[in-house]
């Protein structure tokens, strides 16, 4: 029996912010959209103002949830980087907001949250605990941008967060006895190089510290780990050890990160460029959302047909790197 996703839906909110319009968005001249462009290569994002982490969340479930009797899920995870606050778990928000009943709980894994929520609900499906679990993210990686940069060396050191877009995403996964879902799901940690890529704030470290809730981060550093000797071998391992070839596989979705990021990761783990889903020009990096949004947009748009075979490569903050294997 494997784990499928019944129903996807993603939200963006507001209207798109060009490049031009984020620029003006900093108190001085460091930055200008042609910067953004080259550095990034994106050409827009959307900003959640006035909504929380949990809105996100909620407005990707009703996209589909209107089709379904609700009363159906019996697990709702609430799987992001951003929440609403610390104490208590996103997810008890969500689930008045969607009006369930179900027993909920958070999962927080920088950026791999999403897929991390994935791997424990195949597992819950898979040995009977649960049914029909609701995975819902709302990412506002928007409230980690410092926009007021005192000089270039503080530029540098938040130049990561000029990727970030917001957004929300959900899935609806269940049983099945057809041939398709999940059919793999492998993790990497790294935990050596958890300072790398951080946002400080809102724990124990620095609990009355606001200065340190912008992002942090070294990213020239983080783009070396990746491309190490262990993470391409874990690469390697994960199409060894998986359920098909290479050339099996239909598309490669991943974390959105830059344009760029792209060719990289086709010459590190010897992939078609071509086969690889591209979706950072529109929405910028939204996160945990950034996969789950992808892959919504690739089955809309038609890219995606029933029995294609995808995989799902996530990397993230602490470092950590996520493969899932799964056919539509």
């Amino acid at each position: 029996m494997n784990s499928y996703i019944k129903y996807i839906g993603s939200y963006l909110p507001g209207k798109p912010l060009n490049n031009k319009e984020f620029i003006g968005m900093y108190n001085n001249k460091l930055l200008s959209s042609e910067i953004v462009s080259i550095l990034f290569g994106g050409k827009q994002r959307y900003f959640a103002n006035g909504m929380q982490s949990s809105d996100l969340a909620v407005n990707a479930a009703l996209k589909f949830l209107k089709k379904e009797d609700k009363a159906k899920i019996d697990l709702l995870m609430f799987a992001s980087a951003s929440a609403d606050l610390i104490e208590p778990a996103t997810a008890n928000i969500v689930q008045k907001k969607l009006g369930l009943s179900c027993p909920v709980f958070d999962i927080k894994n920088a950026c791999n949250s999403f897929l991390s929520a994935m791997e424990i609900a195949n597992s819950f499906i898979s040995n009977g605990t649960y049914q029909n679990i609701l995975i819902v993210s709302g990412e506002k990686p928007s409230d980690t941008i410092r926009f007021d940069l005192k000089d270039k060396q503080e530029l540098k050191s938040n130049i990561a967060s000029v990727s970030f877009g917001d957004g929300g995403a959900a899935v609806w996964m269940t049983s099945t006895n057809e041939k398709k879902g999940i059919e793999y799901i492998k993790f990497l940690s790294m935990g050596k190089f958890w300072n790398l890529s951080t946002v400080l704030g809102g724990g124990s470290m620095y609990p009355f510290d606001s200065d340190k809730n912008y992002f942090h981060g070294e990213t020239a550093k983080l783009i070396n780990v990746l491309g190490d000797s262990e993470a391409r071998q874990f690469a390697i391992d994960c199409f060894e050890d998986g359920p098909w070839e290479k050339d099996e596989i239909d598309l490669l979705i991943t974390h959105q990160v830059a344009t760029h990021f792209y060719k990289s990761l086709a010459e590190t783990i010897n992939f078609p460029l071509e086969k690889i889903y591209k979706t950072f020009h529109k929405y910028a990096n939204t996160a945990s959302t950034a996969i789950p949004i992808a892959l919504h947009d690739a089955i809309e748009s038609g890219a995606v047909d029933k029995g294609d075979k995808i995989m799902l490569l996530g990397v993230a903050a602490g470092v950590s790197i996520s493969v899932v294997f799964l056919t539509i």
